[in-house]
């Protein structure tokens, strides 16, 4: 009788006990599928997993390059090798990084590795069908958002899923479509735990007021432009103009903006002046004209019958010079060690928001995570002009030119960062690519940039100029390279585009690895950037007036 009972009373604590053996995980000719309480997933021959449907909604895109869950490093960093070392597990082995799945009812643990002495990413691509999802600090949103958020999750039709231990969000990317991006330091390991589940009625309503756009205040002053830290690009030395919009919230008769700070010429009199709004949807569009400089604080305030009902503000913004990066590693966040800008007058900007100029800087295609010369840059051009500098960085390491022509990603991601600033809100596109195509011809490699520049104002509607640098530098052994450098050149002496420095000169010390490397070490990022805003700077000193 004892043995009996023990039996039934070890019965019962397994059924009381968690078990991940009540999933199921099938074999199939592609990888694997595995089916949960709520979801089905599926695991392909690559190692990436591919689907997660939860209560039949699919929560993950293939679009573009994507492979709904994967590493990148430089390129898409597979994982071949694919077992299930245990009922619950699937695990998935490659040169640079593996990742084990373990699977619940109703949620995975994920460990990824990185087995490099170099930073990983590893990506998942939300489909653009997922309309809403909520951050670390339970905030509802309609999706893309651009967040840095540990924790997610996302809604769709009832179900819900969530992620945690993550770095940012970010888009809308490719067909409007969002990327959760966890970062692994060189030779990381990490744990991600992913929840699966349907929504509960309270999430159900935040879900609907998000849909709704639903605001729950009953008076207010929103402002959209400008936003915090951004940099507007002048159209004169002295002038430029700013456009104020945004809404007032509940019932008011008058709108005043007061703007304050340190143009160019001089303090700004602090001077309250109307604004004209409608009334019957709150709404206020105006375009000042205000001179160069800052950072200048923008204050907003409604009142009604003469007494004050709401304020709002914009602490730092500025009217200055603007600039689109673009090109390969070095035009991004491969340097050796991260900066940041001194004089804390340089933005940078991701294609919605702006912040100071700290590395790894916004925007770039390839996400990644080391140092750049753009602060220094910033700041060397802000000592020159006195005037704020913005930088919107775009490029993606270990590009060809060939990569960028006018029906791929890059130059589409380009161009969206383009049209983000508008006509004339740029000063020019400063280029700094050449290290993949030292194999290409001297004719080639011009014909290809020459489209490109070409294209991309032909695309914008308005003319801006490029500066290209002259790269070519591989190592120590290999610094230059006459097949591109004497390409970049012609572009120079043809009137395609404007000088840039010649960066195959800085070698040794100004490299990483102790000068072994290819990308710039902390010395040859100052460098680099010093160098940029000479050349820049004359040019501006020369045409602008």
């Amino acid at each position: 009788m004892y043995f009996l009972k023990s039996l039934l009373l070890a019965a019962l604590l397994m059924l009381a006990l968690p078990s991940f053996a009540q999933t199921t995980i099938t074999q199939t000719a592609d990888g694997y599928d595995i089916a949960g309480g709520t979801y089905k997933a599926s695991v392909a021959k690559d190692g990436c997993l591919t689907s997660i449907k939860i209560n039949g909604q699919e929560f993950l895109s293939l679009i573009s390059i994507s492979r709904g869950t994967y590493f990148f490093q430089s390129g898409i960093t597979l994982c071949p090798t694919v077992s299930q070392p245990s009922p619950d597990t699937i695990q998935a082995v490659g040169d640079k990084s593996e990742i084990s799945y373990v699977f619940a009812p109703d949620k995975m643990i994920w460990t990824l590795k990185n087995k490099t002495a170099q930073d990983m990413q590893f990506f998942t691509i939300i489909d653009a069908s997922v309309k809403v999802m909520c951050d670390d600090s339970g905030m509802y949103q309609k999706t893309a958002v651009s967040l840095n958020s540990q924790k997610n999750s996302w809604f769709k039709s009832g179900s819900k899923l969530s992620l945690d231990n993550g770095f940012s969000l970010w888009g809308p990317w490719e067909a409007d479509a969002q990327v959760w991006q966890a970062n692994l330091a060189p030779n990381e390991t990490k744990s991600i735990t992913v929840a699966m589940g349907t929504t509960t009625p309270d999430e159900d309503k935040k879900i609907k007021d998000a849909l709704l756009d639903k605001v729950e205040k009953t008076t207010g002053v929103e402002i959209y432009s400008p936003k915090e830290y951004q940099v507007i690009q002048r159209s004169s030395k002295f002038i430029g103009s700013a456009r104020l919009s945004g809404r007032v919230i509940g019932k008011c008769d008058e709108l005043d903006y007061r703007i304050t700070g340190k143009a160019l010429k001089g303090i700004i009199p602090a001077k309250w002046k109307s604004i004209q709004f409608t009334k019957t949807t709150g709404s206020y569009n105006s375009t000042i004209y205000m001179p160069a400089g800052g950072w200048y604080k923008l204050e907003l305030r409604s009142s009604r019958a003469g007494k004050l009902v709401d304020t709002a503000v914009v602490e730092h913004f500025g009217i200055g010079e603007v600039f689109i990066g673009a090109g390969q590693s070095n035009s991004t966040n491969y340097g050796e060690a991260k900066t940041s800008t001194a004089t804390k007058m340089v933005s940078s900007f991701s294609g919605k928001d702006w912040k100071l100029a700290e590395d790894p800087q916004l925007g770039a295609h390839d996400n990644s995570t080391g140092g750049s010369f753009w602060p220094t840059f910033g700041d060397a051009l802000y000592a020159k002009l006195k005037v704020p500098i913005g930088v919107a960085v775009t490029g993606h390491g270990g590009t060809s030119v060939t990569q960028w022509n006018t029906t791929g990603d890059l130059f589409q991601w380009l161009q969206y960062r383009i049209q983000a600033l508008g006509v004339g809100g740029f000063r020019a596109v400063m280029w700094h690519q050449g290290e993949s195509d030292v194999s290409m011809t001297t004719n080639t490699y011009y014909k290809k940039m020459k489209t490109l520049i070409e294209d991309s104002n032909r695309k914008a509607g308005w003319f801006f100029p490029w500066f290209v640098a002259q790269v070519s530098y591989l190592n120590p052994t290999s610094t230059h390279f006459d097949t591109t450098r004497n390409a970049q050149k012609k572009l120079w002496d043809d009137g395609v585009a404007l000088q840039g420095p010649d960066t195959d000169t800085m070698g040794g010390k100004n490299r990483d690895g102790g000068g072994a490397g290819i990308h710039f070490s902390l010395e040859g990022l100052i460098t680099h950037g010093k160098a940029w805003a000479e050349l820049v700077g004359d040019y501006i000193d020369k045409s602008v007036h």
